[in-house]
C-alpha cells in the first residue's frame, strides 16, 4: 500500500512536470500559413515573380501555358499607348510564335534538332519528353506581358490603403493577408476596368457588386478602395465558408463559387485540382490565380528587394460629415472652402456625372473632407440647400 502510494505522488509530480511545459510548447508553436505553397505550385509562383519584378510592360515572355518552367523567348514589344502599337505587337508576337511551334511541330513528328535553337528547345523538356509533349506544347504557347512597371505602381499606391484593408479583414476574422490580392486584380488601381466591365481594385462585375455595394446613377462603389474591401472581405468569407480552403477560396474569386464546388466534388482538394482538373471553363486565369495571388503576396512583403527604397503613397487624413438631403457638389465645395478636385479625390464612389452637377450627391452620403478643412469654415451660414448637413462624430486620422 506506502508502495503504491509513494508511487501515485510520483506519477503526480511527473505530471505537474510535464504538462506545463508540453502546454508551453503548444503556446509558442507557429499558426499554419492559411496559404500553403504546394510543391505542385513552386514552379508557377516563381514564373510569376519573374513576371511582377523581372520583365516590363514592353516585354512579352513566349511559354508553355501548363508548365510555366519552359519560357522559349522573352521578346521586345512597344509601348502600348503608341499610335500602331496593338498591331504591331500582335504581328511581334505572332511570329515568334509560328517560330516554336514549327520547331515544335517537327519534333512531334520524330525528327532529331538540326540547329542549336531547336536543341535549345528540345533542352526545356527535359530527356524524358516525348513526341506527345511536343505536341501538346505547340497547342499550349501562350504570351505573357511583363509587369515589372505596373507592379511597382501598384506597391505605391498600395500604401494608401494596405493597413486600412488589413484591418478589414481582421474585422471579419479573415487572414489580413487577403489585403495583398489587390496587386493581382488592379495593382491598386480604383480606376481600373474590364472588358467584361469589372471595376476598381478588388475588379466587382456588376452583378456581384450590387449583391454587397451600391451601385446606381449617383454612386458606384466598386470605386472606393475602402467600402468596396468590405465587400471583398464578405465575398471571400462566403466562399471559405462553402469551400473550407483558402486556395479554393481563393480561386472562387477569379472562377466563380459554383465552379469551385464542381472542382471540388471532382478532385477533393486543391492540389488535385490544380494538377489534374479539367473543364471548358477552368482555363489558365482560374488555375494560376492562387499562384499569382502567393507570389504577388511574396513580392509586395519584400518589395524593397526587388524595387529599392521606393517611398508609397500616404493615407489620407480626412473626416467626415453625413449628408442628410441631396446636395450639389459645388454648393458643398463652397460651404466647406475645399476644392472640387479634393473631394473628388477622396470620394472616388462618387460618379462623374456628380462632378459635372448633372446629379446632386445621395441623401445620407458619407462625405470625406481634408482633415485641414477649417472649424470656422465649417461652423459658417449653411445655405438653405445645406441645412441637413451633419457633421459626423468621428474624425479619422488615417495616418497609423
Amino acid at each position: 500500500m506506502g508502495k503504491k502510494i509513494i508511487q501515485l505522488i510520483c506519477l503526480g509530480i511527473a505530471l505537474l512536470i510535464v504538462q506545463p511545459a508540453a502546454f508551453e510548447a503548444s503556446e509558442i508553436l507557429p499558426k499554419p500559413d492559411p496559404f500553403p505553397v504546394y510543391p505542385c505550385l513552386q514552379t508557377n509562383v516563381d514564373f510569376w515573380k519573374k513576371v511582377y519584378t523581372e520583365y516590363t510592360l514592353e516585354q512579352g515572355i513566349i511559354h508553355d501555358s501548363w508548365n510555366l518552367a519552359i519560357i522559349y523567348e522573352v521578346i521586345d514589344l512597344e509601348d502600348a499607348d503608341r499610335p500602331g502599337a496593338f498591331m504591331i505587337n500582335k504581328k511581334r508576337i505572332k511570329r515568334a510564335e509560328e517560330k516554336y511551334k514549327s520547331i515544335l511541330t517537327k519534333l512531334a513528328r520524330g525528327s532529331f534538332p538540326s540547329s542549336p535553337e531547336e536543341q535549345r528547345v528540345v533542352d526545356l523538356f527535359g530527356p524524358a519528353a516525348t513526341r506527345q509533349d511536343f505536341e501538346q506544347a505547340r497547342r499550349n504557347m501562350r504570351c505573357q506581358l511583363g509587369q515589372m512597371d505596373r507592379f511597382q505602381e501598384g506597391i505605391i499606391r498600395s500604401g494608401a490603403y494596405l493597413e486600412q484593408i488589413k484591418a478589414v479583414f481582421e474585422s471579419y476574422s479573415l487572414p489580413a493577408d487577403l489585403a495583398y490580392l489587390p496587386h493581382v486584380e488592379s495593382s491598386f488601381n480604383h480606376k481600373a476596368h474590364s472588358k467584361s466591365r469589372a471595376a476598381g481594385i478588388w475588379q466587382f462585375t456588376r452583378p456581384t457588386g450590387k449583391r454587397f455595394l451600391k451601385i446606381g446613377q449617383e454612386l458606384d462603389e466598386r470605386r472606393d478602395p475602402l467600402v468596396s474591401s468590405n465587400a471583398a472581405a464578405r465575398l471571400l468569407r462566403e466562399n471559405y465558408r462553402v469551400l473550407r480552403d483558402w486556395p479554393m477560396a481563393i480561386t472562387a474569386y477569379n472562377h466563380g463559387l459554383g465552379g469551385m464546388v464542381r472542382a471540388k466534388r471532382a478532385k477533393k482538394n486543391y492540389e488535385a485540382i490544380f494538377s489534374d482538373y479539367r473543364s471548358r471553363s477552368f482555363k489558365f486565369a482560374s488555375r494560376n490565380f492562387y499562384s499569382e495571388f502567393l507570389a504577388a503576396r511574396d513580392v509586395a512583403k519584400s518589395y524593397r528587394q526587388y524595387f529599392g527604397d521606393i517611398e508609397l503613397e500616404n493615407p489620407p487624413s480626412i473626416h467626415e460629415v453625413v449628408v442628410g438631403n441631396k446636395v450639389p457638389v459645388k454648393d458643398l465645395a463652397r460651404h466647406f472652402n475645399v476644392n472640387v478636385a479634393d473631394i473628388k479625390n477622396l470620394n472616388p464612389s462618387l460618379k462623374e456625372s456628380v462632378y459635372k452637377g448633372q446629379t446632386p450627391l445621395p441623401k445620407g452620403y458619407t462625405l470625406r473632407l481634408p482633415l485641414a478643412t477649417p472649424v470656422e469654415t465649417q461652423a459658417a451660414p449653411i445655405t438653405e440647400s445645406l441645412t441637413d448637413l451633419q457633421e459626423s462624430p468621428r474624425e479619422w486620422n488615417l495616418i497609423p
